[in-house]
């Protein structure tokens, strides 16, 4: 295996891993769903059905890394995931933190250490040990020096306190379980005043995605984010089957006078 000499602050940042988890992988098209099964004794079982509150409406594996490089590095993607323009728009500055939940084949990557540039940190993070070995052994093979690959468990992403500026899951929030609480949860990993980006296909009959009960509309993702304590800044009408939805964690309240 290649290896490659990590930057100082992303070596930095891999000593400072604290705790924290979701339920990830993404969904380039309805292939993702077949031949897979649901993970034994997955909270709320099976299918958390149609319109099952802010449980999830799919539990879903993606333990094998061969199926999930065919499936997510589709070259057909590009045409409608539009990686490029989608990290540009989110104006990430060079030197920052990011994460990207649920990193699956390890699709974004490329373009995420390409914005934060040579000083900044990608964090990979995923459930599956065996992805976690492909994104490092992607990460080696490709130079992205940046990427810090983060095994997590489904009820804590293991993040450091405050130490993500952008947090972004793509096709991954109909996957999460009890999301209020699960995103209470995460505001910790995001500093005050940074940002968490939710990427999910748009309900309806689409090209691509899972089935077209288990999509969630923006505004329900709204609801449930902003009653998790996350500010709502903006929804990008940027790619043809997948909202795009940017929410802001808080600035601490200023301490009280004496």
């Amino acid at each position: 295996m290649i290896r490659v000499r990590r930057s100082p602050r992303t070596l930095a940042w891999a000593l400072a891993l604290g705790l924290w988890s979701p339920a990830f992988a993404q969904h380039p098209g309805p292939a993702d769903h077949e031949g897979h099964t649901h993970p034994a004794g997955a909270a709320h079982g099976g299918h958390g059905g149609h319109g099952a509150g802010d449980h999830a409406t799919m539990h879903h594996r993606f333990k094998d890394v061969a199926w999930a490089k065919k499936h997510f590095e589709d070259p057909k993607r590009k045409a409608w995931q539009k990686p490029r323009a989608l990290v540009a728009a989110l104006q990430i500055a060079p030197g920052a933190a990011v994460a990207d939940l649920g990193a699956g084949s390890g699709y974004f990557l490329p373009f995420l250490a390409e914005a934060v540039g040579p000083t900044g940190t990608v964090f990979a993070v995923e459930v599956e040990p065996e992805l976690i070995e492909w994104l490092r052994t992607r990460a080696d093979k490709e130079g992205l020096t940046q990427v810090v690959p983060v095994l997590s468990s489904f009820d804590r992403l293991r993040l450091p306190n405050a130490g993500v500026d952008l947090a972004m899951m793509v096709d991954v929030y109909h996957h999460i379980d009890d999301r209020k609480a699960w995103f209470t949860r995460a505001l910790r990993a995001v500093r005050p005043g940074g940002r968490m980006v939710v990427v999910d296909f748009k309900p309806g009959d689409l090209p691509v995605g899972p089935p077209k009960g288990h999509k969630i509309s923006a505004a329900q993702i709204t609801e449930e984010m902003t009653a998790a304590g996350w500010t709502l800044v903006q929804t990008l009408d940027l790619l043809p089957h997948q909202n795009v939805v940017i929410f802001r964690r808080p600035l601490e309240p200023a301490p009280a006078s004496p």
